[in-house]
């Protein structure tokens, strides 16, 4: 246990505070949204590759607006996949890469 006296505990409290304010104490926060539990998407993954394919795309470090925005409708086209394209059990599980599609099945 920490004593009452010690920076440590003081340092602890300022974090617990600051948890409760910007995390537990939201409305727009709940555990559902804190915790990956029971979620299929546990990582970011796919929102990874998705922008390496925009980027392999692109091919410049700023390119002009009308140029991005011709690549980013074009990389959302080629990742958009319907769900009567794909049996059921693939939906969670698609992956891009370089256009070639990679389906993990249960």
């Amino acid at each position: 246990m920490l004593d009452d006296q010690s920076p440590a505990k003081s340092l602890m409290q300022q974090l617990i505070r600051y948890v409760e304010k910007q995390w537990l104490n939201k409305s727009t926060v709940d555990p559902s949204r804190l915790s990956v539990r029971d979620n299929q998407a546990r990582t970011n993954n796919a929102v990874e590759i998705f922008h390496a394919s925009l980027r392999r795309r692109i091919k410049v470090p700023h390119p002009n607006l009308f140029a991005f925005l011709r690549h980013l409708q074009q990389t959302t086209l080629d990742s958009q996949w319907t769900s009567a394209e794909l049996p059921a059990a693939c939906m969670s599980h698609v992956y891009s890469f370089l256009h070639v599609y990679v389906f993990f099945c249960d």
